[in-house]
């Protein structure tokens, strides 16, 4: 079960300017990178809020010295940002993990290091964790176009790419790019390091499985860019394919699936239209030929995590043959 919190800004901001600065619950910021240098927009969006109760990890996985020699800048200018390296493997989830190594917050607030947050995200989590007893806390994503004009492609993620209430009602699971949990869960559960995909659902659902209780607030927002292109589309739809391939064969079969993606009906077949309400908000307000269009490209996204499914699973055989 997931209970909704609501706060208003207006409360977040009474919440700011009447506690004593002390009593704020610590945040730790865990920030998994592989060469992004959009992580200065993270890390500043959370500087300016404020927040001085806090500490930023960020977690690298160095393939250009660009992105390491941005940080260390950025590290010049605040004590708050720490920044840690993490090779064995490259991945978010095994990132992650090592950002939660050096965390010593109360809480520990995933971000991607694409995201931005407004002034008041930090407060309105520091309130939902002191004052009440959420453990597992999702957080809503407004999508951004960045950089260009809409297309059908941005258009289309903007509508349905992440229906965080319903991923946690219905999967079990809120995205890392916008999720807080206490630092009691993150002693008890990590992040599955070798998944390339979808470690986040292994995470939600362990949580699940362990009763701790889970929470979702609206009112608090996380700011997202689109994928723009059909070779964005493509290609996330392969990279899912992939981790899920990997959660099917390595994982017991109480956590994830039990039959193979490439057996079953819905690797080859389109979502229906009940579906496709459920994810995206406005679906009444929009008009048939809209619904086409978000139909046939989320057709186009399945068939891609099928493919890179496929992909993955051949290249598991491969490397056991080779063994």
């Amino acid at each position: 079960m997931v209970t909704n919190y609501e706060i208003s800004d207006s409360f977040a901001e009474e919440y700011r300017d009447t506690e004593e600065k002390q009593s704020y619950p610590t945040l730790s910021f865990v920030i998994p990178v592989n060469s992004d240098p959009q992580v200065e927009q993270t890390v500043r969006s959370i500087l300016d809020a404020g927040y001085d109760n806090c500490e930023i990890i960020v977690a690298i996985t160095p393939t250009t010295g660009e992105t390491m020699a941005l940080l260390e800048d950025l590290q010049e200018e605040t004590d708050l940002l720490e920044v840690y390296t993490q090779e064995e493997y490259r991945t978010p989830g095994g990132n992650r993990n090592r950002g939660i190594e050096e965390a010593t917050g109360d809480v520990v607030v995933f971000a991607d290091s694409d995201v931005t947050i407004g002034p008041l995200f930090p407060w309105k989590v520091a309130y939902l964790f002191e004052y009440s007893s959420v453990d597992y806390l999702g957080f809503s994503v407004d999508l951004e176009v960045q950089d260009g004009e809409k297309n059908l492609f941005n258009w289309y993620d903007k509508h349905v790419r992440f229906p965080v209430e319903f991923y946690m009602n219905y999967a079990l699971f809120c995205p890392t790019l916008c999720l807080a949990v206490r630092d009691e869960l993150v002693e008890d559960i990590q992040f599955e390091p070798w998944i390339l995909s979808g470690e986040d659902m292994v995470f939600g659902k362990l949580a699940a499985y362990k009763n701790y209780e889970f929470g979702f607030c609206d009112d608090a927002v996380v700011k997202h860019p689109t994928r723009n292109t059909f070779e964005d589309i493509v290609g996330v739809g392969e990279k899912t394919g992939r981790g899920a391939y990997q959660m099917y064969a390595h994982l017991p079969v109480d956590v994830f699936e039990t039959e193979s993606r490439l057996l079953t009906a819905k690797a080859y077949t389109p979502r229906s239209f009940e579906y496709l309400s459920d994810i995206c908000d406005d679906w009444d307000e929009l008009q048939t030929y809209e619904k086409v269009l978000i139909w046939l490209v989320s057709y186009i996204e399945i068939l891609a995590r099928t493919w890179g499914y496929a992909l993955q699973a051949k290249d598991d055989f491969k490397h056991r043959v080779t063994q």
